[in-house]
């Protein structure tokens, strides 16, 4: 099964982390000096939290959170999960099976970044688009739960290729799945 949540951080400019907060994310709090990159933070662990206790299992407090070989946040005992947050939004996607899942505010299309980042296949799809922006924002968010998913970190992006169209995408392994949400405000997921 899959669980997917997102929320605006607005609500929460200002607000400090307090004792509910994981040792992770206090950890990575005290990195954080701009107000809004301290609320993303914040609002995902949080929403990670109502996640859990929406879908009816009961999370200790503070969450024990421990990261994978690559770095992916896990929680012990409990489900899979993926944390992503971008622009005013963050985004928690559950599951009973490995998940990888990214959020990406929509920038100007940048023909730079994508023959930087992108195979030569990717970029010339991106140019075809009438939507480049959006079309961007989604290339991009799918290469980023990809590499959630593996908890494969360093990766070279170009070594990642997805193919197909918006309506059937076709991932880089068979047997994966991509999904669309397109109702998170200024974002793609």
């Amino acid at each position: 099964m899959l669980w997917v949540y997102h929320a605006s951080v607005l609500p929460l400019l200002g607000r400090k982390g307090g004792d509910s907060i994981s040792r992770y994310r206090k950890e990575k709090l005290a990195r954080i000096s701009n107000p809004r990159g301290y609320a993303r933070s914040l609002g995902a662990e949080l929403l990670l939290a109502a996640a859990l206790q929406d879908i009816g299992l009961s999370a200790a407090e503070p969450l024990e959170i421990s990261r994978g070989e690559g770095g992916k946040p896990r929680i012990a005992g409990g489900p899979e999960f993926s944390l992503s947050h971008s622009g005013e939004q963050v985004l928690c996607a559950l599951s009973d099976e490995p998940v990888g899942a990214d959020l990406q505010q929509l920038r100007p299309y940048n023909p730079a970044l994508a023959r930087r980042f992108f195979t030569g296949a990717e970029a010339a799809w991106l140019e075809e688009q009438r939507e480049r922006d959006q079309a961007f924002s989604l290339l991009w968010s799918l290469k980023e739960s990809y590499v959630k998913l593996f908890d494969i970190p360093d990766v070279d992006f170009r070594s990642v290729c997805f193919s197909g169209s918006r309506e059937q995408i076709v991932t880089p392994r068979p047997g994966l799945f991509a999904k669309l949400y397109e109702d998170v405000p200024g974002c793609r997921a």
